[in-house]
């Protein structure tokens, strides 16, 4: 059984390594957004905006005026984004980017219209003040597109250096934490933990031998579960694996994956190969090709064949050595294999042949 433990982790191998990059690139990915979250959010009016370096730092505080929109940011017909100007401490000035999917959005625009009516003295700074509220996220340096009109927007061209000192090239992308969006590290968090638990799920079921069920329900289910074992163990210790299968008087058994697929010659009585053709854009890209063993319980395995050849080779010899098999696929035994009661199935050649083998035997009657 051990060997099969070892199979059953080597075509897991794939699996778990294409887990552990996905994990490994969302931890790498997640860095900055889980040092930000570690380190907490910096008050937006703490900051001092003149020496700190801005780009990264993950801020919240209290938006307290909106001086406007400089950019608005669409996909055909639809706003995405908007980009507005808003105080960077008491002394300077910033952008912020909002998906216009956020709920703060609506706040900002409320916050905005508030502000542009107190600026032309129709509000109060009491209905200012009312229209505030707490906004987090990350400071990045500006892309050139935004900083282009957010220059445009404050006439930076006709600035003194010192008005031009005021106006940073940074903005606050509202719920991002790092590079991430707050919503999204939730989303990465689930990903990464679902890898986790796959990398341990398989490791503990091939350690474990669950991917062997059938050979240890089978001893279990044994009047002697002891004699039984060895009986197996024998088998699958004495041998050899012939393009995938190994098979011979008492047992038959194969790969699915890394699940074991085992049972007794004496109860198989149907086997068939098939092909599936894999198409893209209607052009044939490739087969895949499989033997099918069919067992007088109604089970069903599938086994990958590498080759055509190989699967017919497998049929070839199975009806050799089991004269009882059904050999060869139609819907019509389908329809009876699937059937509860399988005695018209058996009947058409395993019944009959087991008949005939019992009254052969001169020890049956004694």
């Amino acid at each position: 059984m051990q060997e099969l433990k070892k199979k059953s982790l080597k075509s897991s191998l794939l699996g778990i390594i294409i887990a552990a990059a996905i994990f490994v690139a969302m931890i790498i990915a997640m860095w900055p957004s889980i040092g930000s979250l570690t380190k907490g959010a910096k008050d937006l009016w703490e900051i001092d905006y003149a020496t700190e370096d801005l780009d990264g730092l993950y801020v919240k505080g209290i938006l307290a005026f909106n001086y406007g929109a400089y950019c608005e940011e669409t996909e055909g017909v639809d706003r995405v984004a908007m980009e507005y100007i808003i105080d960077a401490g008491d002394y300077h000035y910033m952008g912020m980017r909002v998906r216009v999917t956020q709920s703060e959005y609506k706040q900002i625009e409320a916050l905005d219209r508030v502000c542009e009516s107190y600026s032309n003295e129709t509000a109060t700074e009491e209905d200012v003040m009312a229209a505030q509220f707490e906004i987090s996220g990350t400071i990045h340096a500006m892309p050139s597109d935004s900083l282009n009109y957010y220059h445009n927007a404050v006439g930076y061209s006709s600035m003194t250096e010192e008005e031009k000192a005021q106006f940073l090239p940074y903005y606050l992308e509202l719920g991002k934490v790092g590079n991430s969006m707050g919503s999204g590290l939730w989303v990465f968090a689930a990903i990464d933990a679902a890898c986790l638990f796959y990398i341990i799920f398989v490791l503990v079921r091939a350690m474990n031998g669950s991917f062997q069920k059938s050979i240890t329900k089978y001893i279990a289910a044994s009047p002697n579960p002891e004699m039984t074992r060895q009986r197996v163990e024998t088998f699958l210790a004495s041998n050899e694996y012939v393009n995938g299968l190994k098979y011979n008087s008492q047992f038959i058994t194969a790969q699915d994956g890394p699940k074991t697929i085992f049972g007794e010659t004496s109860k198989l009585v149907w086997a068939y190969a098939y092909t599936v053709t894999h198409k893209r854009n209607f052009v044939t890209t490739g087969h895949s090709y499989y033997l099918v063993l069919g067992f007088t319980d109604g089970t069903k395995y599938q086994i990958s064949m590498n080759t055509e050849q190989q699967a017919q080779d497998h049929l070839k010899n199975l009806a050799e050595a089991f004269p009882y098999l059904i050999v060869g696929y139609k819907d019509e035994l389908d329809k009876m294999f699937k059937q509860k009661d399988k005695k018209a199935f058996l009947d058409l050649k395993y019944n009959p042949y087991m008949e005939q083998q019992a009254q052969n035997d001169p020890f049956a009657n004694i």
